[in-house]
């Protein structure tokens, strides 16, 4: 799944449409931030209950193509639940 543009309050709608619209037979998913330059603490939010949800149907998430500001934010919301690869510079959820 490619993100474009800041990722707020407003992207709720797309991450939820984005989930009960993948097919069964999906095991991981790729969340691509690479044009995602900012996210608030609601879109961060909204992020964390889409990778949950995920996580609850057996679907690994990776969040990838993340910039410096966004890893900050998610860093500071969720330091247990995911494990950041700086050589890669991927998210892998692990849940909490």
């Amino acid at each position: 799944v490619k993100v474009k543009g800041n990722l707020f309050f407003g992207a709720a709608p797309m991450l939820k449409n984005v989930l009960d619209n993948l097919p069964k037979t999906h095991k991981a998913i790729d969340i691509d931030m690479r044009d995602v330059a900012f996210i608030d603490a609601t879109g961060a939010k909204e992020l964390r209950e889409f990778v949950a949800q995920a996580k609850e149907k057996g679907i690994e998430v990776y969040i990838t193509g993340v910039n410096p500001r966004i890893k900050h934010v998610l860093d500071k919301l969720d330091r247990k639940q995911y494990v950041f690869n700086s050589e890669e510079n991927t998210y892998k959820y692990y849940g909490g």
